[in-house]
């Protein structure tokens, strides 16, 4: 990630809710208005930084429904840690079934996080807000359609797309319908685009790409990001292609 951030002027497009990007980049900033949890300040982002565009929302990140704001942890994975993701009555479905382990998650969720859980402008209680795996992903929220926004704009504007461990699933038809958009719309058609698929993972995900894209198979390597890096990583960073 240093090595392309250094080379090129990148944006980075993440699915995936874990925060492992925020833990090795030295500095990058989350393309929508968000405040720093639980003091509620505006980060002071590097001007420089890398923009990390979170689609499906982020394990680290806090939502008041009340004031419609956005906030964000720096220790870790704040939201999943202090139980927004959850409530008590939640468990109620669940008891006929599970009884006493059910009994147990109930008393998890009642420890006192009512500080962290505390919106602190209006007072509101926070809560988690991610896009999960299926069919019926929720992005009725502000943030999440202003992330969208940006990154079409960003796959617009970038000359190459590097896609790392992303199978493009059927039931990403909203992404699938963004990225599209997205190549027949940019600056310079069809941007350079390349796949790093994890070993014996290939067959139908590099299908996919093939078709959806109309790549050949150069442009996709299928044994792995440790082995990419080892050795196809330098000669990317040569590309001709203008830096985007």
């Amino acid at each position: 990630l240093t090595d392309l951030d250094e080379r090129f002027e990148c944006s980075i497009i993440s699915l995936n809710w874990d925060i492992v990007v925020e833990r090795r980049m030295r500095s990058f900033m989350y393309p929508v208005p968000i405040w720093k949890h639980p003091l509620g300040e505006n980060p002071n982002w590097a001007k420089n930084s890398i923009h990390l565009i979170k689609l499906h929302g982020s394990a680290n990140w806090f939502y008041c429904d009340n004031c419609r704001r956005l906030f964000f942890s720096e220790d870790g994975k704040g939201a999943l840690l202090h139980n927004a993701y959850l409530e008590t009555i939640d468990f109620s479905l669940f008891k006929p079934i599970l009884g006493n382990i059910v009994d147990l998650g109930r008393t998890e969720l009642e420890k006192d996080h009512s500080t962290e859980r505390r919106c602190g402008y209006c007072g509101g209680k926070l809560g988690g807000r991610l896009a999960t795996f299926s069919y019926r992903k929720f992005f009725a929220i502000p943030q999440f359609q202003a992330l969208w926004d940006q990154a079409s704009l960003a796959l617009q504007d970038a000359r190459l797309w590097l896609f790392v461990g992303y199978s493009m699933p059927e039931a990403d038809y909203e992404f699938r319908h963004l990225l599209k958009s997205a190549q027949l719309a940019g600056k310079e058609w069809p941007p350079k685009i390349n796949v790093i698929i994890k070993e014996n993972l290939g067959g139908p995900i590099t299908e996919r790409y093939l078709r959806f894209f109309g790549l050949s198979d150069e442009n996709i390597f299928n044994e792995g990001l440790e082995k990419w890096v080892t050795e196809q990583l330098e000669g990317y960073l040569k590309t001709r292609e203008s830096p985007g």
